[in-house]
Order: structure tokens, then C-alpha cells, then sequence
């Protein structure tokens, strides 16, 4: 696939100089100027300007501090802190019933968290409308900058489109141009796993692997074609990884062909419909009976995507999902099942934890996805622009 790679020019330059160091102060959390410049190698002079336009978009503030020992004669020390109380994300995950939403500053914390039931007699589109209306709404005090939402099935995120859900009984669905001026900021679409494993992925291990999957149990309203979904979310130096049709981690029927085909213990046992009664029953249950069917279950889920495991060599491998009975001795036999069957050599280097996130993963990470997109060049500096042209005057 050929790639174009559009010529710097001053204008392009200064705005990267810009994102560079909002980017560095974003990790820091706390930083000062002369360290900026340090970090970055730009002059002191071009810092100044920097933090200039930064604080006329509302992106940071600056207060000076007060320290015993001062450099320069007249200086004062400053510190520098992103702006979280003018600005916020949304990250939305969808399902069949409801939408979860989570909210979040620009320093990745979240703000807060709902949940909506959907109004049957709306489109998926209206749905999401009102839902953000709604939400705009009640933090008014505060500028939305991006929304991310996290969908159910094959998703091209290059062009917003929803290939095929059979959750949401969609297909070759976009969202087009009208909805994101309804909405008035840009919208991000990604697979749920995906936004799981990145969010996941941002928040706790990008300093630790570059490698990552994520196991993505879903068992709340996932539609009439399975009451169980299982997806993952790759993680590859970094990045999300699609594969070239965006189907990459669908590995539901992997799974449930793997133990309907090759375990006699489950032959009368309908996964799609009692998988979740079975695992809800074995929260709060001290019956040897049940807490074996639902360690063997997890154990069979371990073994079967262990090639998956072996073939990608992650450093690390998160299970979660959108209900905590995923958790107990159903992660121990999945663990397990994994711990047996991957190659020997790295059997005891790769760590499998569950979920930090929880139920908020899919849409946390949408919301992450969503900042990620709008602190790349290409918006950041539509954003600075915006500003200069008084766009943001009435925050």
C-alpha cells in the first residue's frame, strides 16, 4: 500500500513543536518550563510562545511556584499542569439495550460514568445524540472535544464505518458528515475489544510491554445471535492492531467451536444461552459442581486461544468483560488453561491478569482512542486554529 507523506513547512513545524510539548506536559502531569525545554531540546524563547498559545486554548494552565532557591535573579518559577477542569472526552460503549458512557479529563482520569437505557423507538444515531445532548448538558461549564464509541463487530475506524454487527443487526453502516455536525466535535468508531485493549493497554502497560491482548467477555445485551460474546483487542508496539480486513481478535467461533468439538463434558450444555446463568450462579456458590464446570469452562477458553498466545508473543494478556462473574475461578482456569498448553520457554514471563477496568474498559478506552485522535497533528492543529479565531471565545 503506497504511502504520502505531505512536505513540512514553517506553519506545519510550529504546530508539531506544539503538540510535542502538550503531549510531554500530558505525561508529566506537572512540569516546568525549564525542563520542557530540556525534554524537548527547544529554546527557552520558543517555550514561552508555546505555553502562550497552549493557555489561549484552554489546553493547560500555568501558576507560579514558590521555592526557596532561585536560579536567575527575577525569574520566576513556573509549573505547568494540563487544564483539566475547562475540557473532557466521552468514550460511549454500545449494546443491544443501553449504552455505557464514561467521561474523562484530559489527563486520562475519569469524570464520570452513566448509564442509558436505549429508546427502542429511536435510531442507533438519535440514540447517541441525545445521549451526548444530554451529557453536554450537564457539564455546560465544560468543553466536550471528541466522542469514541466502542461497537460490537468489524469496524474500519478509518472511515467511521460499521462493517457488520450482528449485535446491532448493522451492516456497511457509516456515520456520515450530518451526525458529527449534530454532535459538533469529531466521533471515533472502534471495535469494543480494541477500545478495551487500548484503554487497558494507555493507562497501566504502555510503559511496561508493547505487546498486549485483551480478552473481551460481553454478556450484557449482546443481541439475538449470542447471548455470549468473546472478542479480543491486539495490542502491536503500541497500536491497535486491525489486520487488513479490521476482523483482527474475532475469535468467538474459535472458541466456541473449539470446546463444543472437543470436550464431551459440555455436549447438553447451550453456551450461548447458560453460559452467563452458569457463571453468575457460581459467584456467590461454594457448589463443587458449578465451580468445576466454570474453572473447566475457562480452562477450555485458555487452551483454546493459547495458539493465538503463542503466535503472537504478547508480554502480557488481560481478561475482562462487562460483568465481574468473568472473575474468580472462571480466570483461574483460563489462566491455567493458557499456562499449559504456550510454549515452554516464555510459560512463566508472560503475565495474565485481569482487567483494571472492569466493566468501564470498552468505553474508557473509546474515550482514550478519542484523545489519542484529537492530540495528533492533523486536529491539534484545527484545535489551535479554532482558538485563534475566538471559536472557543464563550467557554
Amino acid at each position: 500500500m503506497e504511502k504520502y507523506y505531505k512536505k513540512l513547512n514553517q506553519e506545519n513545524s510550529s504546530y508539531i513543536n506544539r503538540l510535542i510539548v502538550f503531549n510531554l506536559i500530558k505525561s508529566k502531569k506537572s512540569i516546568k518550563r525549564n525542563e520542557i525545554s530540556k525534554e524537548t531540546g527547544l529554546r527557552a524563547s520558543t517555550i514561552s510562545y508555546i505555553i502562550r498559545d497552549l493557555k489561549k486554548a484552554n489546553l493547560i494552565i500555568e501558576t507560579e511556584i514558590a521555592e526557596k532557591r532561585i536560579l536567575v535573579k527575577g525569574v520566576k518559577p513556573f509549573i505547568v499542569n494540563i487544564d483539566n477542569e475547562k475540557n473532557y472526552l466521552i468514550g460511549i460503549e454500545i449494546k443491544e439495550n443501553e449504552f455505557h458512557i464514561v467521561g474523562i479529563r484530559l489527563d486520562d482520569s475519569i469524570l464520570f460514568k452513566e448509564t442509558f437505557e436505549v429508546k427502542s423507538d429511536l435510531t442507533i444515531t438519535d440514540n447517541i445524540i441525545n445521549i451526548i445532548e444530554q451529557t453536554k448538558s450537564n457539564y455546560s461549564s465544560k468543553r466536550l472535544l471528541g466522542v469514541g464509541i466502542g461497537i460490537p463487530g468489524v469496524i474500519n475506524p478509518q472511515n467511521n464505518e460499521i462493517i457488520i454487527s450482528n449485535v446491532l443487526d448493522l451492516k456497511n453502516f457509516r456515520i456520515d458528515g450530518n451526525f458529527i455536525k449534530k454532535i459538533g466535535v469529531p466521533v471515533y468508531l472502534e471495535n469494543n475489544a480494541n477500545s478495551a485493549s487500548y484503554g487497558e493497554y494507555i493507562s497501566f502497560y504502555k510503559n511496561k510491554h508493547n505487546y498486549l491482548i485483551f480478552i473481551y467477555f460481553q454478556f450484557k445485551g449482546t443481541g439475538k445471535f449470542n447471548k455470549v460474546g468473546i472478542g479480543s483487542g491486539i495490542i502491536i508496539g503500541g497500536e491497535i492492531y486491525h489486520g487488513e480486513l479490521y476482523a483482527a481478535g474475532e475469535i468467538g467461533d474459535i472458541i466456541f467451536n473449539s470446546i463444543k468439538e472437543n470436550t464431551m463434558e459440555f455436549e447438553n450444555l447451550d453456551l450461548n444461552s447458560n453460559f452467563y446463568e452458569i457463571l453468575k450462579k457460581s459467584e456467590n456458590s461454594n457448589e463443587k459442581e458449578i465451580l468445576n464446570i466454570v474453572y473447566n469452562l475457562g480452562h477450555h477458553i485458555g487452551e483454546s486461544i493459547s495458539d493465538i498466545i503463542n503466535v503472537l508473543n504478547p508480554g502480557i494478556v488481560v481478561i475482562g468483560g462487562d460483568d465481574n462473574s468473568i472473575y474468580g475461578k472462571f480466570f483461574e482456569g483460563i489462566k491455567r488453561g493458557i499456562e499449559e498448553h504456550i510454549v515452554s520457554f516464555y510459560r512463566d514471563k508472560i503475565s495474565i491478569v485481569q482487567s483494571n477496568l472492569k466493566e468501564d474498559a470498552v468505553a474508557f478506552g473509546a474515550a482514550t482512542i478519542a484523545s489519542k485522535n484529537i492530540f495528533s497533528i492533523n486536529y491539534f492543529q484545527k484545535l489551535l486554529k479554532e482558538k485563534e479565531e475566538n471559536y472557543y471565545e464563550k467557554v
